[in-house]
């Protein structure tokens, strides 16, 4: 950060160097934030905007931390490895619904990647204030690693004016990643 001389020492040049230095790299005062997970974008005002992530396969539905989510089987098959996923959603408030781009990712407790998909939504639907996505199918690579595990769902967005956030939650994975030719078996075992 550029240092801000003694006030005796400020001449009309200092002050104008210092309006466009701070106009140029911005400012984290008063009613913004600078935190990744808080889905407020750094500069805008803390009401505004917000990411939240969710789930669902035929709305968008809210989770809380610690919250169980099923493992599902695809049909592209695959088996234990990108044979599973886990239904993802975003829901957007005070982003330009148009062209959406959100990525959205399931880490494991280590915080390492295990599924991620970037979609580019043409047109979110709305829902009251905001807009939704669902039924986004993120792919697990193992299904194995998250099989009855604490995992973070994470987006991320960015809409087409430059606006950033993210969401975050940690929830647990359904005991089982099911063998399909095997009803109550894992494919882990």
């Amino acid at each position: 950060m550029v240092p801000w001389p003694d006030a005796t020492q400020v001449s009309r040049g200092d002050l104008r160097r210092r309006a466009l230095w701070l106009a140029a790299c911005g400012s984290s005062g008063p009613g913004t934030t600078e935190d990744p997970d808080s889905g407020v974008v750094a500069g805008q005002d803390a009401a505004t905007p917000t990411v939240e992530i969710g789930t669902g396969v035929d709305a968008f539905e809210s989770i809380v931390e610690d919250q169980v989510l099923e493992l599902r089987v695809g049909p592209q098959g695959g088996g234990r490895f990108e044979g599973y996923h886990i239904f993802s959603a975003v829901k957007v408030d005070g982003y330009d619904p148009v062209n959406l781009l959100a990525t959205f990712q399931i880490l494991s407790e280590d915080r390492q990647v295990q599924a991620e998909q970037a979609r580019q939504f043409p047109r979110l639907q709305p829902d009251g204030e905001a807009y939704v996505a669902f039924a986004v199918a993120p792919r697990l690579m193992d299904c194995c690693v998250v099989e009855d595990a604490t995992i973070y769902l994470r987006v991320e967005v960015r809409d087409q004016n430059g606006l950033t956030g993210s969401d975050e939650r940690r929830v647990h994975t359904s005991a089982l990643c099911e063998d399909q030719e095997q009803p109550g078996t894992s494919v882990c075992d």
